[in-house]
């Protein structure tokens, strides 16, 4: 059965993009004969939906929806109970709220590096200040506090690997089975996971220097 709006969609995508046929197949692995018969009748197997989305940066199931649409009972080839563990966020939004939760960690990481590492106060010390001003104290207090610096980063991390990372399942009699890993590039939400990898590893160090100090601290000369 002929599926339309599956082959006008791939279609419309590669379009915009200004590719060719062969463009799109070279670049997702496929042959020409294969791309063009996706765009003709919306025939495919999974595996070809798959490499499909991902170079035209769709998400997945954008394509499944619009073949399930016309013809649920064939879905995908004989592949009708593989699916993806999870619907993905989208990239540009999730790159947004990432950016929002990232935002005060990246902060207190780069204003506590300006003073103790680089020998430049001014801008911790101006922070401070605005921080200290009536009636945003108490945000302020919350923004800084590790806790929130901590979760807010971890949650931003997952949030981008959700956005890229994907696990495709098959149900297996009783239980599932692993078939697949779908993974989709975005360079904005990877430039912000290594930032919050980075975050937490120097808020990491940080807390381990500072009760090393204590400790350090406490300790009777002499002894150790």
């Amino acid at each position: 059965m002929e599926n339309k709006l599956l082959s006008e969609k791939v279609k419309e995508m590669r379009s915009g993009m200004a590719w060719s046929q062969s463009h799109l197949a070279e670049a997702a692995g496929l042959s020409t004969r294969t791309i063009q018969r996706l765009e003709q009748t919306g025939q495919c197997s999974y595996e070809t939906l798959l490499s499909v989305a991902a170079t035209l940066d769709i998400q997945i199931h954008e394509l499944t929806e619009l073949y399930t649409a016309v013809c649920p009972a064939e879905s995908l080839s004989g592949h009708d109970q593989d699916h993806l563990l999870w619907k993905q966020p989208d990239q540009k939004r999730a790159f947004i709220i990432a950016g929002i939760l990232f935002l005060p960690s990246f902060l207190f990481v780069l204003l506590n590096l300006f003073k103790y590492e680089w020998d430049m106060p001014r801008a911790y010390d101006l922070f401070l200040s605005i921080g200290e001003t009536r009636g945003i104290a108490l945000v302020s207090g919350i923004l800084v506090h590790p806790v929130f610096l901590v979760l807010s980063a971890f949650t931003a991390l997952v949030l981008c690997v959700l956005a890229q990372v994907n696990i495709r399942i098959s149900r297996m009699g009783n239980g599932f089975s692993i078939t697949g890993l779908h993974v989709t590039f975005s360079l904005p939400c990877s430039l912000i996971l290594l930032g919050c990898l980075a975050g937490l590893g120097i808020m990491f160090g940080y807390a381990v220097a500072e009760n090393l100090g204590q400790y350090a601290a406490q300790v009777p000369p002499g002894i150790g």
